[in-house]
């Protein structure tokens, strides 16, 4: 893999241009208020800009500021980021590329958007996967820390692995009530993420490969006839004006977010700050996230209800579900381990293994209630009988 090694040779002529002056923005900012050699006693500080494909709208928002928010805290502003928004300093689609040349050196990225260069935490796109969310997210976070072949590959990717949080179920928007796969055939789809892609396809439906703040127009365009993603669609990005009727096809999970420490940036720091920093990824995978995911994704049920082009939010018959799965189901493992071999991840199978491991124990430890579930299972009919 290259991504590494330019990163390294950037960040070299970032630092040089900088000279013996404060940081400038886009490059990694120490600024020493201690005695000038950053010895024991000194005190440093570091500012740090943000690349991020996250819209502040977005149910991954409150996920991301809790992270952002409790770092600045509990360094005491030792740590401060510089906050930018989507396609500020990098395309959505390619945002890896500021932490990787060095013009930020903290990431919120979709792994799916760039897969070559975030295999090891693209687990959770395996549709038709474990609903608790909670779960899969402690699990992308173990295997990540202690699977010695995803270590070796954050570490050659530049990486320091903060969180990943799944997105949540994906929901489908059609111009006409669909419950079926056959309801589907010949669709123009917009959505992402590698299996899920695959698993349309294989039904019938072709895709349309946009970026989240573009699907609005590519549907309105007639570019995409349907689309399929989280509740973020419909609601945030306003899908819902276009497309009246949203279905649940019983796929799960297809995608996720995550967040990283440029891996140079996070060897910066003293031993103390990487104590406390891990403390607050910890609990931010212990749980906290996917209560802040719930929370706001089932806020959005109620937004979903109050759109008045919207007609209907209702999930697949089993049988509908089961006849996609017989598909697609069992290969979808096979799809995921090639792809990610093919992406420079070594032992993509054991990963895998340690993964399903992981959700399996922590099934029993959490839990947790799917708010697209809840919301279609009584959430938006109340919502929207009380209009």
């Amino acid at each position: 893999m290259v991504f590494s090694l330019t990163h390294k040779s950037r960040r070299v002529a970032c630092v040089m241009a900088v000279g013996m002056a404060t940081a400038l923005v886009g490059c990694s900012g120490v600024v020493d208020q201690g005695g000038g050699g950053g010895g024991e006693g000194d005190e440093q500080t570091w500012e740090i800009t943000q690349v991020t494909v996250t819209d502040k709208n977005s149910v991954m928002h409150p996920w991301e500021e809790w992270y952002l928010n409790e770092v600045e805290k509990r360094t005491d502003g030792q740590i401060t980021f510089v906050r930018t928004e989507p396609n500020e300093l990098c395309g959505i689609l390619d945002a890896g590329e500021c932490l990787f040349d060095g013009r930020a050196q903290f990431l919120t990225q979709v792994p799916n958007y760039q897969p070559s260069a975030f295999a090891s935490m693209s687990m959770p796109e395996i549709v038709f996967g474990s609903d608790n969310l909670a779960a899969v997210s402690s699990a992308v976070y173990d295997v990540n820390k202690e699977n010695p072949d995803a270590l070796a590959y954050l570490e050659e990717q530049g990486l320091h692995h903060v969180s990943t949080l799944p997105v949540g179920r994906i929901v489908v928007g059609t111009n006409q009530p669909a419950d079926s796969i056959e309801d589907l055939r010949g669709e123009a789809v917009r959505t992402s993420g590698v299996i899920v892609t695959h698993d349309f396809e294989a039904i019938g439906a072709s895709i349309v490969n946009v970026g989240a703040q573009e699907a609005y127009q590519a549907v309105q365009s007639g570019l995409a006839t349907s689309l399929a993603g989280a509740m973020d669609f419909p609601v945030v990005f306003k899908i819902g004006e276009l497309l009246p009727h949203w279905s649940d096809p019983g796929l799960g999970n297809y995608s996720e977010f995550s967040m990283f420490w440029d891996l140079e940036t996070w060897n910066e720091f003293p031993e103390d700050l990487k104590t406390t920093l891990t403390e607050i990824e910890e609990e931010l995978n212990a749980g906290i996230g996917a209560d802040l995911l719930y929370d706001a994704a089932f806020a959005q049920c109620e937004m979903l209800a109050d759109m008045e082009n919207v007609e209907s939010f209702t999930k697949w018959p089993e049988e509908s579900t089961q006849e996609w799965y017989d598909r697609v189901g069992e290969t979808n493992d096979e799809t995921w381990i090639g792809l990610a071999t093919d992406y420079g991840l070594n032992n993509a199978g054991g990963v895998l293994e340690d993964f399903r491991s992981a959700v399996e124990q922590y099934e029993e430890e959490y839990d947790y209630s799917d708010a697209v579930l809840d919301c279609i299972n009584g959430g938006f009919e109340e919502a929207r009988s009380s209009q």
